[in-house]
């Protein structure tokens, strides 16, 4: 998978590589995707999109015609999301003994 579309985006072109990759490898052989030098500017929702992706197309038996492959893109909340639900400091505020 390529780093600049990883970043770049947008996420129904990283779906449609993944569909493509699949499509032309995944039912003759053991295909492995991989998501390597992930740009750290890259958006969370580009790269959970190429993972739902793969697992989605990715299933054995590859179908046949993966147009009829539904893929279900999470709604994930962001790292600032994250640390307002956790409270101010951004941790579980754990006290040491």
């Amino acid at each position: 998978m390529n780093a600049r579309l990883l970043r770049d985006g947008p996420v129904d072109r990283i779906v449609h590589t993944i569909k493509r990759f699949v499509d032309a490898f995944g039912r003759d052989h053991r295909l492995t995707i991989w998501l390597a030098n992930v740009p750290a500017d890259a958006p969370a929702e580009h790269i959970h999109a190429a993972v739902a992706a793969a697992h989605a197309y990715g299933r054995l038996p590859v179908p046949d015609n993966l147009d009829d492959v539904e893929v279900l893109l999470p709604k994930r909340e962001t790292f600032q999301e994250w640390k307002r639900h956790r409270g101010e400091r951004g941790d579980d505020a754990r006290v040491q003994a």
